[in-house]
């Protein structure tokens, strides 16, 4: 069970969200300890389809995706 969850809230900003998530996908701590949890406050833009790209590209890292 990771120890360290970080949230991160967004809408409609699917290119600062990869922002973010790439410079996340940096830090050196073990992908067991920490995971991510990508809130999607119903964006209409292509967030859920960045999101999967990035996904795919970083299968090793614990992260997901909720839609409010």
């Amino acid at each position: 069970m990771p120890r360290i969850s970080i949230v991160i809230a967004t809408y409609n900003r699917a290119h600062q969200l990869l922002v973010a998530l790439e410079s996340l996908a940096e830090q050196t701590l073990s992908a067991l300890e920490w995971e991510w949890v990508v809130v999607d406050n119903n964006s209409n833009d292509d967030t859920r389809t960045r999101f999967a790209e990035f996904a795919k590209s970083h299968a090793g890292l614990n992260f997901r995706i909720v839609r409010e």
